[in-house]
C-alpha cells in the first residue's frame, strides 16, 4: 500500500517490488495518480469516486500505457451520481462505450465541481464489521434471520448438534 503517510524510502521500496513483479496488486491514494509510469498496469480500480475530471484522467491513465489495452473500474455512491455524467461524457469522447442512462443523468455544474475539489464528499469509514457499515434496523433483521436459521438447523439435525 502506498500513501502520503509512508516515508519516501518505504514508497520507493513498494514501487520497486511492484515493478519487479514481487507485488501484483498495488493499493494507493491519489498520490500515485500523477508522475509515475508503470507500463504493465492493466487494470485500475477507483474505490472512491475521483473529486475532479482531471483526477479521473490521471488515475485511469495509469493503465493502458504505450498503446496497450487497459481497464478502469470506478465505484460510485448516490452522493457521486451528479458527477458521473461529466466522467461519462469524457469516456465517450475517448471512444469508450457508455451505457445511455449515464449520459441522461443531470450533470453537476462547474461551480459544484469546484466546491467538491475544495471540500470533498465525506465518506463513511469502510469496515468489515457489519455494525459499522450497516444501518441498525437492517443489522437487527440479519441477526433475527440468523437466529431463525440456527433454530431451523437445530430442529432438522437434532439438539445434540448445537455446537456446529
Amino acid at each position: 500500500m502506498i500513501h502520503a503517510d509512508r516515508k519516501k524510502h518505504e514508497r520507493d521500496e513498494v514501487m520497486r517490488d511492484f515493478r519487479l513483479g514481487k507485488i501484483w496488486v498495488l493499493i494507493c491514494t491519489d498520490l500515485m495518480s500523477r508522475g509515475v509510469d508503470f507500463k504493465t498496469v492493466n487494470h485500475v480500480v477507483n474505490y472512491d469516486f475521483p473529486q475532479s475530471v482531471v483526477s479521473y484522467i490521471h488515475r485511469v491513465g495509469r493503465t493502458g500505457r504505450a498503446g496497450r489495452k487497459g481497464v478502469a473500474t470506478t465505484f460510485f455512491t448516490d452522493d457521486d451520481v451528479e458527477f458521473l455524467r461529466n466522467i461519462a461524457n469524457l469516456m465517450v469522447k475517448s471512444g469508450v462505450h457508455v451505457d445511455p442512462w449515464m449520459l441522461n443523468l443531470k450533470a453537476a455544474t462547474s461551480k459544484r465541481w469546484k466546491e467538491i475539489e475544495k471540500r470533498p464528499i465525506k465518506r463513511k469509514t469502510i469496515s468489515t464489521e457489519m455494525g459499522k457499515n450497516t444501518n441498525k434496523r437492517f443489522a437487527k433483521l440479519l441477526e433475527k434471520d440468523a437466529k431463525r436459521l440456527q433454530k431451523l438447523h437445530r430442529n432438522q439435525h437434532g439438539d445434540d448438534n448445537e455446537e456446529e
